[in-house]
């Protein structure tokens, strides 16, 4: 659960092109976080609550999806929460 941003690390053992996107609980992709060819390491990005057009997201579960070359490793959920204490 987050308030205001989160990160999320992932490390890759090859070099290969990666992508980060963050979906939302109905699927339609709201951002794009990471798009780009990465070496051999551990690898950071924060999610903040606003998408691609800079409009905050809506609150609840969203889904983070990485892929390598193109392949969907992993996933994870996160809950935005803007009154989470």
């Amino acid at each position: 659960v987050f308030q205001d941003s989160i990160l999320v690390s992932f490390q890759t053992h090859k070099a290969c092109n990666i992508t980060l996107d963050l979906y939302d609980v109905f699927g339609l992709k709201r951002k794009t976080l990471i798009d780009q060819y990465v070496d051999i390491g551990v690898y950071e990005s924060y999610i903040n609550i606003y998408d691609e057009l800079q409009e905050e997201l809506e609150e609840g579960p969203m889904r983070v999806k990485l892929l390598a070359d193109y392949i969907l490793q992993d996933s994870i959920y996160v809950v935005y929460d803007k009154n989470k204490n």
